[in-house]
């Protein structure tokens, strides 16, 4: 389960002691719970943002920074951020259904600097089948967009046709586990997360 941060939350004091409390209370794994902050809101306070989420992390939470092209983050920046995870924003994978391949070529970079550093990676706004099997060949791990599935219900990741399409229309064995990952336990436990709305507070 994904949730954004917004520069309120990550300004407020408390922070990791109240997710803390929302897991506990309601039983869901941290491990399975992924806060997702925006390049642009890291680099407005990269000391406080690094405190927090040093703070989250230790709670086993695992990080993304999202948008990731667009705030301007200096790679200095993004060595001390403590993230697991960079998203590419929708707008590169959206020019990869056009003639020229350059934002291929910025993709491939993205990628690269995540393997050397460790990171996942994940685009954002998949669509079409072109951007999927060209991120695929690019060596993008995961994505995620339209093109796999539409906004669900918890009984529909769990039980729905879509799921299976999912797995059908996946082009590479990477892809292929953006689908298993949709299927996996903790995505079923989505229905007991009704209390996980508290977070929405923080954001």
């Amino acid at each position: 389960m994904s949730a954004n941060l917004s520069a309120r939350a990550l300004g407020a004091d408390g922070l990791a002691a109240r997710v803390a409390a929302v897991l506990a209370e309601t039983g869901f794994p941290a491990s399975a719970l992924r806060l997702e902050v925006t390049e642009s809101v890291a680099v407005a306070d990269p000391v406080r943002v690094r405190v927090v989420l040093d703070e989250l992390r230790a709670l086993g939470v695992r990080v993304s920074l999202d948008d990731f092209g667009t705030g301007y983050c200096s790679l200095s920046y993004l060595q001390q951020f403590p993230v697991d995870t960079l998203k590419i924003d929708r707008s590169f994978v959206a020019r990869l259904d056009g003639p020229s391949r350059g934002q291929g070529e910025i993709i491939r970079l993205i990628v690269s600097l995540a393997v050397t550093l460790g990171l996942e990676i994940v685009a954002e706004g998949v669509e079409t089948a072109t951007q999927a099997e060209y991120l695929a060949e690019l060596g993008c791990g995961y994505a995620q967009g339209f093109y796999f599935a539409r906004p669900m219900r918890a009984a529909e990741i769990e039980h729905g046709p879509q799921m299976a399409q999912m797995a059908q229309t996946a082009q590479s064995p990477q892809m292929a586990q953006t689908a298993q990952m949709a299927q996996s336990p903790q995505m079923t436990q989505t229905a007991q997360m009704t209390q996980m709305a508290q977070m929405t507070q923080m954001t």
